[in-house]
């Protein structure tokens, strides 16, 4: 009898440490991914800072704080219809334009979402929030 209560706590015991630890171990991993993303996004930042001062703007403007669609343009196109409202980004005024979508892009900020020739993309919320706040 005094052996089976023995392994009963001791089953208990295990079972128990086993689950603080795993979710602990997941909230550390939580908090560790959260600041990889802070500490990325500052080195975009600091690679882009007029582009991302760009759409910070943009965003903080009342009448496009729910916009999430952007084009990449040239300033002598003409504008095009894309059925929704968008921001415009124009190559004449960030070098690199185009390769520097493409790392936002790659890093999961934004998704091309382009059905035609005009270049356009959709921000992510995460990366919407990270604008913002930056």
């Amino acid at each position: 009898m005094f052996s089976t209560i023995t392994f009963i706590l001791g089953f208990l015991s295990g079972a128990i440490a086993t689950y603080l630890v795993n979710r602990y171990t997941d909230m550390w991993r939580k908090l560790d991914a959260r600041k990889q993303v802070r500490k990325q996004f500052k080195e975009i930042k600091k690679k882009m800072p007029a582009l991302i001062a760009a759409m910070k703007a943009d965003l903080s403007e009342g009448k496009f704080q729910f916009v999430r669609v952007f084009a990449l343009l040239g300033k002598e196109w003409p504008l095009p219809h894309l059925g929704e409202e968008y921001l415009s980004y124009f190559f004449e005024d960030h070098e690199g334009l185009q390769g520097k979508i493409t790392v936002l892009e790659n890093l999961g900020y934004v998704e091309d979402i382009a059905l035609t020739s005009i270049k356009k993309y959709r921000m992510t919320g995460e990366f919407v929030k990270m604008v913002l706040n930056s």
